[in-house]
């Protein structure tokens, strides 16, 4: 079916949310990165790290719909983040710090690691997506009360988002973005060109002509961060770069202040600045394409032209019923001036008609990998290590070979370095090499490891998995960790805690499935021949594997055999994340999976993350679920292919009273979604659920827009001012309306004559700075006068109905009379 075809059909009616149960145009990876117009502002159905108002029903989540519906197995991956700059592409991203405080009793050093135990076990400082999020935790201050006997840990935690580009890869075959907006301050013209209270025309004028001044350095920006792509991706990926709606419907939309002694054409100006921002980003893109030889990035430049009608009308005493963006219609300040539903909508309307725009996709190869090894090197590995020196060239060739893509990374770990576990030399965690495709550095990194210390039998095994699986994993690909020791992990069931570290099972197995998961191959290499249950237990939960290799001669074909097992399996993808309120509906959605053998015949879903399946096997890769009761943890869907192998896919997943992930003792609207916890006038009630959010109804003092419905209701408007003598006949039309009109005068006695009035109106005179200089304001309709000597100069005359006068014809008479 054409995907143009599939637009008209699906996207109309979005809510329709059944998907093929078998895919035929293949696998296909998707990433969106960007800013607000990219991650979902205004669409509503937020989901993610905090004030980056994803949503679920973002114009990229329709577009990928479409392509679901026309055959393709879409693992779609969301970074972009609303207030995102290019630089935040390219680098990471500082979103702000904040204290907490830890208190414990007893007098205690602030390094004490309590002290951050706790801190996690509340749950603060710790990110619910980690594989983008994360925090810099620092002691701020440390002090102990006497009289309590208690010691206070003050920590600055910082959060952090990686660097947008981190999540494009040789995996990925098509990205979609905006860019630009925010380096030239867009939310800044939006408040002063735009909002009651805010707007200023100085103020308007002074932004615009900043933008304009940056607008070069966003095509400097666009054009690195596509070479930037471009050297990531393979050379069939493609790049979609989408332009921006005009901000404003009417080109004559103006701010005025100061009696009209300061105008300026906001409409007009602010979509010249979105016309000259299309150049350069355009500009930019054509340098990239240029310097690839290929036209591999697309510039979408039809938005404009799409929402021609459909934009925000930034008068405050009308709307646009037809807008297709927000005005200042949300409680949300994030969602302002981005598109709507409708708008959201017709973007992906846009995008459908180009199908991939030429993406390649993996094909029938293996998919995409990342692997990494945690190695004990105590002691006793030496002769198994060398047998994992002789197996590394044979690794990486059947990387090569077997997958689309793969990068690999390289643990080890002996033992916590005290005693009786370790001696001062070992330690329970190091990563010797963080994750690369490059095959001669993976080759030399293993050829580099050496083996010394340990102490008793049990090691540091979990502080190796957990370094190994902190490493940075791209997302949506196969995740496989190989881990290859002679014992076992410390500690007794059930939680086989790890001492010094504290790691249990438990941390292990949900850090794994935090991460999607990250399936642990365990080979063991103990003289006994038989796996420890520890680790047998991790590689179950986690969807992993066990291999025995008691001798060095085994230890190549173990690792071969567990790298088998997780090449040949089928792709399990989760969709989401899902947030959502308890008693709504929510479609899991898990058409990313594939196989690259065969097809997959069944998807069940474990709904609450406790390992057990509650959904029967099914054809169908989606299913409907409603939360009951409260939910902050992780779903996982297995897969299972036509060969009867398996695979789990995990994602997070969250449904509240509320629908928002914001814990409810720290949610400043508890009952209503409030993603982004604004709180304009900071009185702790957020301003979704505020009735007074304190936002300004009122333009600041001689601020107003020019409304002149005849083309001379405001002293800015006047352009012509004329000499005696001479006449005008014009109208009011009606009680609201006011006209102005230009004299220039020489200095002579001059002489305002208004008759042949339908009502009362006054006549005034004014100079050029708004002071009245004359009036004449005689009740009835007969006439009025102003009689009186001015200096040489430009004056203004006002014609305003007095109270009770309608609208009507008059005449106004100017002349000049002696020296």
């Amino acid at each position: 079916m054409a995907l143009a075809v599939v637009s008209g059909l699906l996207l109309a009616g979005f809510g329709v949310t059944a998907a093929p149960a078998q895919t035929v145009g293949g696998p296909l990876k998707v990433v969106l990165i960007g800013d607000s117009y990219s991650a979902g502002n205004g669409a509503g159905n937020y989901y993610g790290p905090k004030k980056c108002y994803r949503s679920s029903t973002n114009w990229a989540e329709r577009y990928v719909y479409v392509l679901k519906a026309s055959g393709y197995s879409v693992t779609f991956v969301n970074r972009a983040c609303s207030g995102a700059v290019s630089d935040n592409v390219l680098n990471d991203r500082s979103m702000g710090t904040e204290t907490k405080l830890v208190t414990l009793s007893g007098d205690r050093p602030a390094d004490d690691r309590e002290f951050r135990a706790e801190l996690g076990r509340r749950g603060d400082c710790v990110s619910k997506y980690p594989d983008e999020e994360r925090y810099d935790i620092r002691i701020e201050d440390h002090y102990y009360d006497s009289l309590t006997h208690q010691t206070t840990v003050a920590f600055a935690c910082e959060r952090i988002l990686d660097a947008q580009i981190d999540a494009i890869g040789r995996d990925t075959d098509l990205v979609l973005f905006t860019m630009g907006g925010n380096d030239v301050n867009f939310a800044e013209i939006v408040e002063q060109c735009f909002a009651v209270g805010l707007r200023d025309p100085g103020d308007c004028r002074d932004n615009v002509t900043a933008a304009r001044a940056g607008l070069p350095g966003v095509e400097s920006a666009v054009s690195d961060i596509l070479r930037r792509i471009r050297s990531k991706v393979r050379d069939d990926a493609r790049v979609v770069l989408l332009s921006y709606p005009y901000l404003e419907k009417d080109p004559s939309y103006t701010l005025v202040s100061l009696l009209g002694s300061d105008r300026y054409r906001a409409g007009e100006e602010v979509r010249d600045l979105g016309d000259l921002g299309d150049i350069h980003q355009s500009s930019g893109v054509a340098d990239a394409n240029a310097s690839a030889g290929e036209d591999f990035t697309f510039f979408l430049d039809e938005v404009k032209s799409h929402f021609a009608g459909h934009e925000p009308d930034g008068s405050a005493s009308r709307r646009n019923p037809d807008r297709w963006l927000h005005e200042f219609d949300s409680r949300i300040a994030a969602e302002w001036y981005h598109f709507n539903h409708q708008g959201h909508q017709e973007v992906a309307n846009l995008l459908a008609p180009h199908g991939v725009f030429g993406a390649g996709g993996t094909g029938e190869i293996g998919g995409d990998l990342d692997l990494v090894f945690v190695i004990d090197t105590t002691g006793s590995m030496g002769e198994d290590i060398a047998a994992v020196k002789q197996f590394s060239t044979e690794l990486v060739d059947l990387l090569s070979e077997r997958t689309a893509s793969f990068r690999v990374g390289l643990v080890t770990y002996k033992d916590h370095p005290v005693s009786p576990y370790g001696g001062s030399s070992d330690y329970p965690r190091r990563t010797e090499l963080g994750f690369t495709d490059d095959t001669s550095a993976i080759k030399d990194a293993i050829n580099a490891l050496t083996v010394s210390g340990g102490g008793n039998f049990p090691e540091s095994v979990w502080s190796g998995l957990i370094e190994g699986i902190e490493l940075p994993w791209r997302p949506g690909v196969k995740k496989v960790i190989i881990q290859l020791g002679d014992a076992p992990p410390h500690g007794s069931a059930p939680s086989y805690t790890e001492p010094v570290s504290g790691l249990t099972i438990d941390d292990v197995v949900d850090a794994s499935i935090a991460v999607d998961p990250a399936e642990v191959y365990v080979v063991d290499v103990s003289s006994g021949g038989s796996s420890f249950a520890p680790l047998r237990e991790v590689a179950d939960r986690t969807g992993g594997g066990i291999y025995s290799a008691p001798t060095p001669s085994q230890v190549s074909q173990a690792l071969a055999d567990a790298l088998e097992e997780a090449l040949t399996k089928p792709f399990a993808w989760a969709g989401g994340p899902y947030v959502t309120t308890l008693g709504s509906p929510i479609v899991l959605d898990a058409s990313g999976s594939f196989d690259v053998d065969g097809a997959i015949v069944g998807y069940e879903w474990d709904l609450n993350g406790d390992g057990t399946y509650d959904t029967p096997p099914s054809e169908q890769p989606t299913y409907t679920h409603t939360f009951t009761v409260p939910f902050d943890g992780s779903v996982a869907v297995r897969v299972t292919d036509d060969d009867g192998k398996f695979s789990v896919g995990t994602v997070r997943a969250h449904a509240s009273s509320d629908g928002d992930e914001v814990p409810p003792d720290e949610d400043n609207c508890p009952d209503d979604p409030n993603h982004g916890q604004l709180d304009y006038d900071e009185d702790g009630i957020g301003d979704v659920c505020d009735e007074d959010p304190g936002y300004p109804t009122e333009d600041k003092e001689g601020v107003s827009e020019l409304v002149d419905r005849d083309g001379n209701s405001h002293p800015s408007t006047v352009e012509e001012f004329r000499q005696p003598h001479w006449n005008q006949d014009s109208d009011i039309i009606d009680h609201e309306d006011v006209d102005w009109w230009g004299v220039d005068t020489d200095g002579r006695r001059l002489k305002l004559q208004l008759i042949g009035m339908s009502s009362n109106y006054d006549l005034y005179i004014h100079d050029l700075d708004g002071n009245e200089l004359g009036s004449s304001t005689q009740p009835g309709s007969r006439s009025e006068a102003i009689d009186l000597r001015l200096a040489a100069g430009r004056y203004l005359v006002r014609i305003q109905p007095a109270a009770g006068a309608v609208g009507g014809e008059y005449r106004l008479n100017v002349t000049a009379v002696g020296r």
